[in-house]
């Protein structure tokens, strides 16, 4: 473990930025953007439909909506809500599962593809290309696989708020928590949550041998300026009057944006888990 000094969070911070922008982060963050919105509809219909049959549908999509207006802010989470209301008041759940899983399937595959392209080539690896229906089929399952792991993470963030609340109505007989700390810790597990998330992906995804100890490290800072990119655009989103210049087509730029920007933070913690891998983790030796 090193010490934390300015010095080598500058030094880190500097040959992150450097390598970062030697892979051409707008091109791969945009192909992973697209991808992302093309999903986020069926992904969204699915979890709505699938935990509503326990929650509710009116409370699943209000705990959905509650997330995404925390992660990207008030006007974005709007049209994710039209979006999910409008699919689950479908005149029949099957018909909308049915029209829902190929675009998902689809969809899933590519984003998971480009991650561990963009991954692959971070790390240097020349990935072998494998061909045959086997090795296809091996590559659809791995995707679905990534899939259900991000959409029980993205789950346990929905059920998050209701649970809590529900710890807290049973705490408050016997002692009064005080609102900030309740606050406080909502963070601090949207913060683990998201921290485990990119470490699954970080160690999963690229072909190379990657210590825990390095990945944890990355998926920490990655999931720390997740959040203030996340602050960021919520902000801005707020003050800005892009939706009464542009209508919904502004609301679903800042969704876009905030999108792309999302995926050029991970690119950006990708690179430096590399760094410092290979710096002060267990690659220091090769180097």
């Amino acid at each position: 473990m090193i010490r934390i000094h300015p010095k080598i969070i500058w030094q880190l911070t500097r040959q992150t930025g450097k390598e970062w922008g030697s892979h051409k982060p707008l091109f791969v963050g945009a192909g992973i953007s697209f991808y992302i919105i093309l999903s986020l509809g069926p992904i969204l219909t699915l979890l709505v439909l699938l935990v509503g049959t326990f929650m509710g549908k009116a409370n699943t999509i209000q705990e959905v909506v509650s997330q995404m207006q925390k992660i990207m802010g008030q006007k974005p989470a709007q049209l994710i809500q039209q979006i999910v209301q409008k699919a689950s008041n479908s005149s029949t759940n099957f018909t909308t599962i049915l029209s829902s899983i190929p675009l998902l399937f689809f969809g899933s595959t590519m984003i998971f593809y480009q991650i561990r392209n963009a991954l692959n080539t971070i790390w240097d690896i020349d990935a072998e290309k494998k061909k045959g229906f086997i090795n296809k089929i091996k590559k659809y399952g791995f995707s679905f696989l990534m899939l259900s792991i991000v959409g029980l993470i993205f789950l346990a963030l929905v059920l998050k708020n209701p649970i809590m609340q529900n710890i807290q109505s049973q705490i408050n007989y016997i002692i009064s928590i005080p609102p900030f700390l309740i606050t406080l810790a909502d963070y601090v597990i949207s913060f683990l949550l998201l921290t485990f998330l990119f470490a699954m992906i970080y160690k999963v995804l690229p072909e190379a041998d990657i210590s825990w100890s390095d990945v944890w490290v990355g998926a920490f800072v990655t999931a720390f300026l997740f959040l203030i990119v996340q602050i960021i655009v919520a902000f801005n989103a707020k003050n800005s009057n892009i939706e009464s210049a542009f209508g919904s087509i502004g609301v679903f730029t800042i969704l876009y944006l905030w999108i792309f920007y999302s995926s050029l933070i991970f690119l950006f913690g990708a690179e430096f888990t590399k760094i410092y891998a290979k710096k002060y983790g267990t690659f220091k030796e090769e180097e």
